[in-house]
């Protein structure tokens, strides 16, 4: 009689057939297990979830002003757009910030500006509060030794303004 052991019902299996000169069901079995395997390495593959880098450059920002920005202050950002602000109205243009500012570019007030937390110069309908929207997935940004969460849309729509400036 056959001493089974603490293996496992499948190693018990294979143990069997080989003590009795079951080779060919041995080869079928030790398939089935790869096949098995191999399956379920591909379904544990596909549940990991996906990293997906954020994107924060001009060109994406571009793409994004084009979307929510044009249609007040124009597809090249002059302040042109379709969309009114009231009779006689424009949307300012958003290609003299820097000039503005000294020559530098106000990064920090204007991503205030577009998620809705600097508004002191606009009025509160005019322009949309972006920021109670979603922004994309938020990045750590290290300035003076601290970390900043700053959401991955709002910097891309920074640096593309920052790139129009004349």
């Amino acid at each position: 009689m056959h001493q089974l052991s603490n293996w496992p019902v499948w190693a018990e299996l294979i143990r069997f057939t080989t003590d009795f000169g079951c080779e060919d069901h041995m080869n079928q079995i030790n398939s089935i297990i790869t096949v098995v395997c191999i399956q379920l390495a591909l379904v544990i593959s596909g549940c990991t979830p996906s990293q997906t880098v954020a994107r924060t450059d001009a060109r994406h920002g571009k793409a994004l002003f084009a979307e929510k920005c044009a249609e007040c202050h124009g597809s090249g950002g002059l302040g042109a757009g379709p969309a009114s602000l009231g009779p006689g109205q424009r949307a300012p243009a958003l290609t003299l910030l820097s000039a503005r500012n000294g020559g530098e570019f106000p990064r920090d007030y204007v991503m205030g500006v577009i998620d809705g937390y600097e508004r002191r110069n606009h009025p509160p309908a005019a322009m949309p509060e972006f920021g109670a929207g979603d922004l994309g997935p938020v990045i750590l940004v290290e300035k003076d030794d601290l970390a900043t969460p700053i959401p991955a849309d709002l910097l891309a729509l920074a640096s593309y303004l920052q790139s129009i400036q004349e």
